[in-house]
């Protein structure tokens, strides 16, 4: 596909008819390309499906520009949705950063980036992802703010190679389809239980802000703190040189880690000091 324009003989109205809960619209994204023209195309497509009561579903998908060899895809993926993703369509259907390649904490990281960036509900497509990493990729993807995934490739590219489908999409296929829906489902799961043990551990440490003195309060404030830090910003501890905190003593630092780890699978071992450690020699006085 080259070019993307609205087909008007497919009307919304005639897809209502049939059936249809939705229409979907592929939006292909070049820097050196109009982004009032994409804009105005993304418009028009919202206002007729909402016409006939149909959600509208919008697919950017980012190409290399016309008149240029540069290209970074990374980057485009994120200016597509900061130009896209906020239009009043109902879903963002987003490639996967990355590729779906890196370690847990990168793509986690990269998927974030285009969280920040898309305020409609968003789900990543699995074009461009080996489908043996797609399950992963949406781990990811939804752990970082999306609410699921749209694919077919990563289902039924397994039935290929086979001369009747059938058996195939019915022993292979179907057990993959299920298999990714359990995923989206444990993984919201998850960030649900982790954004309501951030508001509560917020509220704890505001209603206790004259006990800090006692290590017990301390480190759990500080964990949720810096918790809620790396959620806010999108970053991860080893975007950091250091982590530090004030007075925590050896006590106090030993449970921030091992709070950090455990309620919200973050590590900030290798990175962490507390002022009040490197200060005062531990041998020699009491730093607890």
């Amino acid at each position: 596909v080259d070019r993307v324009t609205i087909d008007d003989l497919s009307t919304p109205e005639h897809a209502a008819e049939l059936g249809a809960k939705a229409m979907k619209l592929l939006v292909l994204w070049r820097s050196d390309e109009d982004p009032a023209e994409r804009k105005a195309m993304v418009d028009e497509f919202v206002a007729r499906c909402h016409s006939a009561n149909l959600l509208a579903i919008i697919e950017p998908v980012v190409r290399p520009p016309r008149a240029s060899a540069a290209f970074d895809k990374e980057a485009s993926i994120l200016l597509a949705a900061e130009e896209l993703g906020n239009t009043g369509a109902d879903l963002y259907k987003g490639e996967m950063p990355l590729g779906g390649k890196g370690s847990d904490a990168e793509l986690l990281q990269a998927c974030r980036e285009l969280d920040a960036r898309v305020t409609t509900p968003w789900v990543i497509l699995s074009s461009g992802v080996d489908p043996d990493l797609f399950p992963n990729a949406v781990r990811q993807a939804v752990a970082a703010g999306a609410i699921g995934f749209l694919a077919g490739r990563a289902v039924w590219s397994c039935t290929l190679p086979f001369a009747d489908p059938t058996n195939a999409l019915r022993d292979l296929a179907v057990p993959r389809l299920e298999r990714l829906g359990q995923i989206v489902d444990d993984a919201l799961a998850q960030r649900d239980a982790l954004r309501a043990q951030l508001a509560t551990a917020r509220a704890r440490s505001g209603s206790s802000r004259s006990n800090l003195a006692r290590t017990k309060v301390v480190a759990p404030a500080a964990s949720s703190t810096i918790a809620a830090f790396l959620h806010d910003t999108c970053t991860a501890p080893e975007d950091y040189d250091m982590i530090l905190t004030g007075d925590l003593g050896a006590v106090g630092s030993k449970l921030l880690v091992e709070l950090l780890r455990k309620d919200y699978q973050i590590d900030i071992a290798g990175v962490h000091a507390d002022c009040g450690l490197m200060l005062y020699d531990l041998d020699a006085q009491d730093v607890n």
